[in-house]
């Protein structure tokens, strides 16, 4: 594994502080051990360059583990980019025959083949009966491969709710359209360049000028796109309860919002969620300890870190569980359908008294 000398220089930078040990989800979750955090998974990765580490199917695990949530490199004090580092590792990695862990080759795979992390095409089910999809739009709704493939109750929302704010579905792009951003994390980008592209092509030729998506990942990557506006549904919507488009039922209980490590760090998107909420008659919000930028993981990783070890994945977002429970919230909201689909399955496992929702779902349940 040959990772080049502009990664080694970053790499120096680094003077083993360990602050972004403590603000790791997976160190804290496994612990306090060195080989689930940031700091440790850079000297693996250093180790494993110099053959004193052997690739194999245990070691790379710790490349693949880390969530990429980005909160080591906020915390650095030094400025080393953590998550670059090991995407350029996961890419070496990549690029010279080592498979990585999990089911993660399979949804490349199913990425290249079917255009969607799944293998399957959308049947969608969630559209509107007699509503057909558009060959041209101006402004359209991407679900993402999660909303359209698995949680179709956030597409069905958000375009319900969007399509009111005209917004249309894309024939070819809204059903089955993946954003790439799975490969690029797992480190295929030229996965990643192929999707993009002919994503671009599509939209070109629909006169698309505007997206809305429920994916924060999506958002992040077709950001990329020239010459169009990529928002997350949660801002959409936040504009036009201000404008008194959208109105809502009261909601006499207390709810917590999720902010995802994308939308908080990444995008900085963080107070149109909760201007939304707030707009929710009788609704008391509640706040994480960790929120804003300073959130914490949800465990996910984009669908990468369950694809590598799930159990670890889980114990993360237990973390965010109970501590919804502690504060007494009746909802945990949040707005991405990766942490959506982590928290419902841990609290499946927990079996603790507390709803997940989506924030779209959430606000079109409510919506006048």
């Amino acid at each position: 594994m040959k990772l080049g000398e502009e990664w080694h220089i970053a790499a120096t930078y680094c003077n083993r502080c360990g602050r972004c040990n403590t603000n790791c989800p997976v160190f804290q979750a496994m612990d306090g051990l060195e080989t689930y955090s940031p700091r440790g998974w850079i000297e693996l990765i250093k180790l494993m360059e110099q053959g004193k580490i052997e690739i194999n199917v245990d070691t790379i695990k710790y490349v693949f583990i880390c969530p990429l949530c980005y909160s080591c490199d906020a915390s650095c004090p030094t400025g080393v980019e953590v998550t670059k580092l090991i995407k350029d590792a996961r890419r070496a990695v990549v690029s010279e025959g080592y498979v990585p862990p999990g089911n993660i080759s399979g949804r490349i795979t199913n990425i290249n083949r079917w255009g969607n992390l799944f293998g399957t095409p959308s049947q969608g089910k969630w559209v509107p009966r007699r509503y057909e999809s558009k060959e041209k739009a101006e402004s359209i709704y991407f679900p993402g491969c999660l909303s359209s493939h698995v949680y179709t109750e956030i597409a069905l929302s958000s375009f319900g709710l969007l399509h009111g704010l005209g917004y249309e579905l894309l024939k070819e792009v809204s059903l089955n359209g993946c954003c790439g951003e799975y490969a690029e994390y797992c480190g295929h980008e030229g996965v990643r360049s192929i999707v993009l592209e002919e994503l671009s092509k599509k939209l070109d030729k629909a006169g698309v000028s505007r997206i809305a998506s429920s994916c924060p990942h999506c958002v992040m990557s077709m950001r990329d796109l020239d010459g169009i506006e990529v928002l997350h549904v949660a801002q959409v919507l936040s504009e036009a309860a201000k404008r008194k488009k959208l109105r809502f039922r009261r909601f006499r209980k207390a709810a917590v919002y999720h902010d995802p490590c994308v939308m908080s760090r990444k995008l900085g998107v963080i107070d149109e969620p909760r201007e939304l909420l707030q707009m929710i008659p009788g609704l008391k919000l509640l706040e994480f300890e960790k929120h804003g930028v300073e959130s914490f993981c949800c465990g996910s990783g984009g669908g990468v870190a369950p694809g590598a070890d799930p159990s670890i994945s889980l114990k993360v977002t237990a973390f965010r569980i109970k501590e919804a429970v502690e504060m007494k919230a009746s909802v945990l909201i949040t707005s991405c359908p990766h942490c959506y689909g982590q928290f419902l399955e841990a609290n499946s496992e927990l079996n603790a008294p507390i709803k997940i929702w989506d924030i779209a779902h959430f606000v079109d349940t409510l919506a006048k």
